[in-house]
C-alpha cells in the first residue's frame, strides 16, 4: 500500500459520496437537520423546539448561520459539497497530522496504510455527512498554526469548533496553559466575535432566545444524551441507574488528570510535536471515553 495507492481509494470514495448523495435522498444524513435549522434561523422560527423543528439539532445559532453557505445551494448540490468539504477537510487534516504533528518519521508504504486505515476507521461518520471529523481536522490545523507560531489563527481554529459542538472545548482548554501569554487573548477576542455575529443577522431577542434554547439542549431538561460506548456505558453494565452528579464528577476528574498529565509534560521540556502529539491522543481519548453525550 502506497500514498498514491491511498489516495485513489480516497478519489473512490469522494465519487462514491457523490453518486450516493446524487442518486439517493438525504434521509439518513445529517444534512436535513444542518439544512433545516438555516432555513429555521432566517425565517425567525425556533431552532431547538422539537415540536417545531422536526430535527433534533444541538448545535450553536452561529452554525445555523454559517450552514446557510450550503443549505441554499439547490437540491442535492448542497449536501453533496457539504459531504466532500468533510471529506477534504479530514484528508489535508491527516496530511498535517504526518508531516507536522505525529514526532515519527514515515516510510511511503506507513503513509499509505494509515491514510487508508484511516478511510475504513472514519467511512461510517463521513457517510451520513456529520460534523466530527471536520473538528478533528480543525484541531490537528490549530495545533500547526500554533506551532508556526501563528496565535490568531490558530486560537480561531481551537474556538470555532465549541460553536459547532462542545466537546472541542476540551483541546482548547488543554492548550491554554502551555502557551499562556500567546494564547488566552486571541481565544478571548475569536470567542466574543464567533458569539456575536448572529446577532448581525436576526433581533437581539430572537437570537439571545436561542442562545438560551441552545444551552438547554446541551445541559438542560430538553437535553438528551446519545448513546455511546463509553464509561457511562460500562457504569450502566456495572450499577444501574447511573448517577448523573456522579458521572459528571468522573468526566471532571478524567479531565483534571489529563490536565497534569499535560503540564507535567510542558515541565519535562518535550518537544513541541511530542506535546501537540500528545494533546490530540489525550483529547481524543477523553472525548471518546468521558466526553459529553449530548
Amino acid at each position: 500500500m502506497t500514498r498514491a495507492l491511498a489516495l485513489r481509494i480516497w478519489i473512490g470514495f469522494a465519487i462514491a459520496l457523490a453518486v450516493k448523495y446524487l442518486v439517493e435522498d438525504q434521509a439518513h444524513t445529517v444534512y436535513p437537520c444542518f439544512a433545516t435549522a438555516s432555513f429555521h434561523w432566517w425565517k425567525g422560527w425556533t431552532l431547538f423546539d422539537r415540536k417545531v423543528m422536526p430535527h433534533d439539532y444541538r448545535y450553536s445559532p452561529g452554525f445555523a448561520v454559517l450552514f446557510s453557505l450550503f443549505a441554499y445551494l439547490p437540491t442535492p448540490w448542497g449536501a453533496l459539497l457539504w459531504a466532500e468539504f468533510n471529506l477534504c477537510a479530514l484528508w489535508l487534516g491527516l496530511q498535517g497530522l504526518i508531516l507536522r504533528v505525529l514526532p515519527v518519521s514515515w516510510t511511503d508504504r506507513q503513509v499509505g496504510w494509515f491514510l487508508t486505515l484511516s478511510l475504513l476507521g472514519t467511512a461510517r461518520s463521513l457517510w451520513p455527512g456529520q460534523c466530527n471529523l471536520l473538528i478533528l481536522s480543525m484541531g490537528i490545523a490549530a495545533l500547526i498554526l500554533i506551532q508556526n507560531q501563528r496565535w490568531w489563527w490558530g486560537a480561531l481554529l481551537l474556538a470555532a469548533p465549541v460553536f459547532i459542538k462542545i466537546w472541542p472545548a476540551a483541546l482548547l482548554l488543554l492548550c491554554l496553559p502551555l502557551y499562556p501569554k500567546r494564547l488566552p487573548i486571541p481565544v478571548i477576542v475569536w470567542t466574543a466575535i464567533l458569539a456575536f455575529f448572529p446577532f448581525l443577522t436576526q433581533t437581539f431577542f430572537y437570537v439571545r432566545s436561542e442562545y438560551h434554547e441552545w444551552y438547554l439542549a446541551l445541559v438542560g431538561p430538553i437535553s438528551v444524551r446519545t448513546t455511546s460506548y463509553d464509561a457511562w456505558a460500562v457504569w450502566e453494565v456495572i450499577h444501574r441507574p447511573v448517577s448523573n452528579l456522579g458521572y459528571s464528577i468522573l468526566q471532571l476528574a478524567a479531565g483534571g488528570i489529563l490536565f497534569l498529565v499535560v503540564i507535567l509534560k510542558k515541565l519535562g521540556g518535550v518537544s513541541i510535536r511530542v506535546q501537540h502529539a500528545f494533546l490530540l491522543w489525550g483529547w481524543t481519548s477523553w472525548q471518546v471515553l468521558f466526553g459529553p453525550g449530548v
